[in-house]
């Protein structure tokens, strides 16, 4: 699991370096495998000296002393103010491997410095704006470095953090099948809070629908492998591109950004550990879905297929979501392509299950096909979280679209673990 750590310190403060955490939670059994370093955290962003400029058609061809440890590298860039920039300015230059921001406001990526021939000389490095640094969202020009920093020192060490950077420091940590709690953001951030000594705040904030027992209530046949089953109808809605943040969050945990409606689908999942999968209700059959295994000769076109390939044969025995009794959707694993969110939906019907991890394992064996969703359904999710994360992807939605509007619910409990309580 990735997990971001500005993310991670919006529930616990963090105060920790970076390494000394994955020391603290590799030692309690969370082995941090692996730490991505974005922007201006990239020890392979340093410091670099401008010895020399020269035209190159409408670039500039630049020789920059980057310290003792490389031998100074060439780097073509028409960045604006480079007519005018003295010898001995020390610049942010990104190195071979180096992750950085793509300077794009409307979306955000990431992108990794390579050599690249241009104009038929090879540009070595990068040499970064503010804004592939991840630190504010000025490309109007280069960044310029105090000239007290000696060449080739990492710019991390020159910056003081800002929790609006975009920049970041984001944990790759192997997640043990009996470690399922840690399996979201909030999880990661009790389990630090409690490493730590810290107090956190582990609430988010919800829509104040009540979702409940109502017209949507789901036919559950294989009641041994589904114990509860959440939907919600929702029209009135504008499909567009997620807020940056929300973007970001979800590039640096590992997903890539489709639309508002699948983008806070995967956010809710990574932040609380409950999947979702949103419908185009126009396109269901029914509005009330189902739950059942599959018969002989079932089949369905899902969404890790391309569009050119043929329906997959579905075993005898997968779960299955349907509507109508059509299958739509392997429980706990892949959604279908036929009834999926489009840019022209105007309908949703969301569903938050709870199935139980040795059906969601069988399916995932049987297809060959390994999702986020099934990941943490393999392992166990808490079934009082269905209503809570369906409640906060509604509050989310409504950001980009306001006019969205619950028009019908369902909560089918199957049954619920006994509710204990421990004194300390």
């Amino acid at each position: 699991m990735r997990v971001p750590l500005s993310w991670l310190r919006t529930f616990t403060p963090v105060a920790l370096e970076v390494s000394d955490l994955a020391e603290r939670l590799t030692m309690a059994g969370l082995e941090v495998e692996h730490v991505d370093s974005i922007g201006a955290f990239n020890p392979s962003v340093v410091v670099g000296a401008l010895r020399s400029r020269a035209p190159e058609g409408p670039l500039w061809k630049l020789s920059l002393d980057v310290g003792p440890a490389h031998a100074p590298v060439t780097v073509l860039s028409g960045a604006p103010g480079l007519a005018e920039m003295a010898p001995g300015t020390h610049l942010a230059v990104a190195l071979p491997g180096a992750v950085l921001v793509t300077p794009e406001r409307a979306t955000f990526s990431l992108f990794t410095v390579a050599p690249a021939r241009i104009r038929g000389h090879m540009s070595e490095a990068v040499v970064c704006s503010g804004f592939e640094l991840g630190v504010n969202h000025d490309h109007s020009g280069l960044y310029v470095l105090s000239a007290s920093a000696a060449p080739g020192t990492p710019v991390r060490g020159l910056l003081t953090p800002d929790a609006l950077w975009e920049a970041d420091e984001v944990l790759e940590v192997a997640i043990l099948p009996n470690f399922a709690r840690c399996l979201s953001i909030v999880g990661m951030a009790r389990e630090v809070a409690a490493l730590t000594r810290t107090r956190g705040d582990f609430d988010v904030e919800l829509a104040s629908v009540v979702i409940a027992s109502d017209t949507l209530d789901a036919t559950i046949e294989a009641r041994d492998a589904c114990k509860r089953f959440t939907s919600t109808h929702v029209k009135k809605l504008a499909i567009g591109p997620s807020p940056r943040e929300v973007q970001r969050r979800l590039v640096l945990s590992g997903a890539r950004p489709i639309n508002n409606v699948v983008d806070l689908t995967n956010y809710v999942m990574f932040e609380l550990g409950q999947p979702m999968h949103a419908y185009d209700a126009k396109r269901l059959p029914s509005e009330r879905l189902g739950v059942r295994r599959a018969r002989t000769g079932e089949k369905l076109h899902t969404l890790v297929q391309t569009a050119e390939s043929p329906a997959t044969e579905l075993p005898e025995g997968v779960l299955l979501i349907t509507s109508n009794d059509q299958p739509v959707a392997v429980a706990g694993v892949v959604g279908g392509t036929e009834t999926s969110v489009a840019d022209t939906t105007t309908e949703l019907v969301l569903e938050c299950a709870s199935f139980e991890w040795p059906a969601v394992r069988r399916a995932q064996a049987a297809l060959k096909v390994y999702t986020d969703a099934s990941g943490r359904f393999s392992r166990g999710v808490d079934p009082t979280l269905t209503t809570v994360a369906t409640r906060r992807c509604l509050h989310l939605l409504r950001e980009t679209s306001p006019a969205a509007e619950v028009t019908g619910t369902g909560d089918t409990v199957v049954e619920l673990p006994e509710v204990r309580a421990i004194d300390l």
